[in-house]
């Protein structure tokens, strides 16, 4: 399954959901959030709405290896993901931060120390090598976010692929009709995938993809299958009514000759 999404909600929630069936929420970015706010989303999501979340940001800001003394966080989201049935979970590292050896295997004891019935972990570190990264972490638990305009996606496994778009030349940018084909060519031939926009304008590029994408699988749909018999019998009815047809100028023209 594709689902295509939103970083936050670019209109009020009930807007939203009207548009897309899938957000990444940055709330949690910041912190946990309340109750009654995941109480909220959950009651103005349409049944079979999509949740991923953001980790919060302090699990990241040290490079993932300061995991275990934010042991408070990590079940704080994992329950929140819990109650909103997330397919994943975001963590990401902060702009300029270090990557190496010490990153990844950090992010990889992160990924295996996770608690059980956690959603997908995903892990977004700027300037990260993918590959490196993608091979430190657990690959039946989590996956690597990627850009598939700036990265090739062959080397990353795990259990769902997800996509961040920034914008083609940063936030304020908009992907244009030629990208957005790109992009749904790229997302069609993946099984499963979780697509976010995370520019300014979002919602515009996160529909034209969704557009892009049924219509794709309506073009992959096989087409209704017609019976050699069937076309045979509709083949001996043409002739038959030809037939008739010549039969009776034929009778017509013998009367007017008598």
């Amino acid at each position: 399954m594709h689902r295509v999404a939103c970083a936050g909600f670019p209109v009020p929630v009930s807007r939203y959901f009207g548009l897309l069936d899938a957000v990444e929420i940055v709330e949690t970015e910041l912190g946990l959030v309340s109750d009654g706010t995941v109480r909220r989303w959950k009651r103005e999501a349409p049944p079979g709405a999509a949740f991923s979340l953001l980790a919060p940001r302090r699990i990241g800001d040290g490079g993932f290896a300061a995991f275990r003394e934010q042991r408070d966080l990590l079940d704080g989201i994992a329950e929140i993901a819990r109650r909103l049935d997330a397919v994943a979970v975001v963590f990401c590292a902060p702009d300029g931060v270090r990557c190496g050896r010490e990153l990844y295997a950090a992010a990889g004891a992160l990924s295996r120390a996770l608690p059980r019935g956690f959603p997908v972990a995903v892990f977004d570190v700027p300037g990260a090598d993918v590959e490196a990264l993608a091979a430190a972490v657990d690959p039946k638990r989590a996956t690597v976010a990627y850009d598939p305009f700036e990265t090739p996606s062959a080397a990353i496994g795990g259990p769902l692929r997800y996509v961040r778009c920034p914008g083609p030349a940063g936030r304020r940018s908009r992907y244009d009709e030629a990208a957005i084909a790109r992009l749904a060519e790229h997302v069609a031939a993946l099984p499963e995938a979780f697509v976010v926009f995370r520019n300014q304008d979002m919602l515009v590029n996160a529909r034209a993809l969704r557009t892009a994408l049924e219509e794709a699988a309506r073009r992959a749909e096989p087409r209704p299958h017609v019976s050699a018999e069937r076309v045979g019998t509709r083949a001996d009815r043409v002739t038959g009514r030809a037939r008739t047809t010549q039969a009776r100028r034929s009778a017509t023209g013998s009367s007017r000759s008598r």
